[in-house]
């Protein structure tokens, strides 16, 4: 916590140096990363919100005050921040992955399974995304899709035990459909 505290002084410091301009993007933007890491949430959205309005696509930012809202539950405003962010930049997968789970906690899964098939198509080669997205896809009972996912894990990895279950999860509930 003591190394946050010693971010934020030098963020804030930053904004009492000579030659200071009130709208160094930077600046505000480490302001509200620090605010943020010190559980100061309230005052990082503050801090973000005005980096966003001082640079409005800017994805990242954007990203960084839907998590800052999220987190002081203001899940609306989060949810707008995200969808802008990937606007901005619809090959940004951290907002991907960001809306994603706040769409899950809305209750939202078909929504939600989007933007994990998003994330899987803008990282082929990591069987993770892969893997995510099957499980995702199972969730709303897709079932070819979720297959493909988990064949397209197994391809980067065969010896990953849980895509193979997935897989296996797959081809019982449609077996057992038809």
């Amino acid at each position: 916590m003591a190394s946050f505290t010693l971010a934020v002084n030098y963020a804030f410091g930053g904004l009492a140096l000579p030659g200071y301009r009130p709208f160094n993007i930077a600046v505000h933007l480490l302001c509200g990363l620090a605010l943020y890491g010190v559980v100061r949430r309230t005052a990082a959205s503050a801090a973000l919100a005005f980096t966003c309005a001082l640079v409005p696509n800017m994805a990242k930012g954007h990203n960084n005050l839907g998590t800052a809202l999220k987190v002081v539950g203001r899940l609306q405003e989060a949810l707008a921040h995200y969808r802008r962010a990937l606007e901005i930049d619809s090959s940004y997968v951290l907002a991907h992955k960001n809306l994603a789970l706040l769409l899950v906690d809305l209750g939202d899964l078909v929504a939600a399974v989007d933007h994990l098939v998003a994330i899987a198509r803008l990282r082929p080669d990591d069987q993770q995304a892969q893997y995510a997205a099957g499980n995702a896809l199972r969730a709303i009972e897709r079932w070819e899709a979720a297959a493909a996912s988990y064949r397209r894990a197994l391809a980067i990895d065969p010896d990953f035990a849980a895509a193979r279950q997935g897989l296996a999860g797959v081809l019982q509930q449609k077996d057992a459909q038809f």
